[in-house]
């Protein structure tokens, strides 16, 4: 059986262990979060994570831990043409004009 082809992307993630406050019932708490990118100071990952996860409710204080994960994705080629968006050609005038905006 012939092998198929497929299309793959290395995605990089930073996993935060955060400490966070439910002012409701004052009960502090670890969680773990997983943002994308990567950061080296866990205050840029801080703000990162309080746009994403802080709600009325749940205060997230600080980062107690972070760590990096790479994580390798793949599709069928034929279910990544099926589903992906056509885009104009790299260096087109079309993309400088979408990279503006």
């Amino acid at each position: 059986m012939a092998r198929q082809r497929m299309v793959t992307r290395t995605v990089l993630e930073t996993v935060c262990e955060v400490m966070t406050v439910d002012v409701t019932s004052a009960k502090v708490e670890n969680r773990a979060f997983t943002i994308q990118g990567t950061y080296e100071k866990t205050e840029d990952a801080l703000v990162v994570l309080k746009k994403s996860y802080e709600t009325d409710t749940e205060k997230l204080v600080t980062v107690v831990a972070m760590e990096r994960k790479e994580t390798l994705y793949g599709m069928l080629e034929s279910d990544f043409i099926r589903l992906a968006n056509v885009l104009p050609p790299r260096g087109s005038k079309a993309n400088e004009d979408e990279d503006e905006g």
